[in-house]
């Protein structure tokens, strides 16, 4: 999938799009840093299955919306 217009403009603006919004789906990387957690946490509990956002994989790489993570850190389910 091509990026749209607005993520080139970031990324040319040297916006980094994990903060700034543009990305829907984040890596564990990425969401770890939102979550201000370390990686191997992250993963940790994707492992033991007690991560309270929806994942997704795309071959073999996990992705967790940007959205549910937005939700949990202002308090709310990350399903709502």
């Amino acid at each position: 999938m091509r990026p749209g217009a607005s993520e080139l403009q970031g990324r040319v603006r040297g916006e980094d799009p994990v903060t700034s919004g543009a990305k829907r789906l984040l890596s564990v990387e990425e969401a770890a840093e939102l979550l201000d957690t370390s990686r191997a946490t992250l993963y940790r509990a994707i492992k033991r299955g007690d991560l309270p956002l929806p994942l997704f994989t795309i071959g073999r790489r996990l992705r967790i919306p940007r959205a549910a993570i937005e939700r949990v850190l202002d308090g709310q389910s990350p399903s709502t």
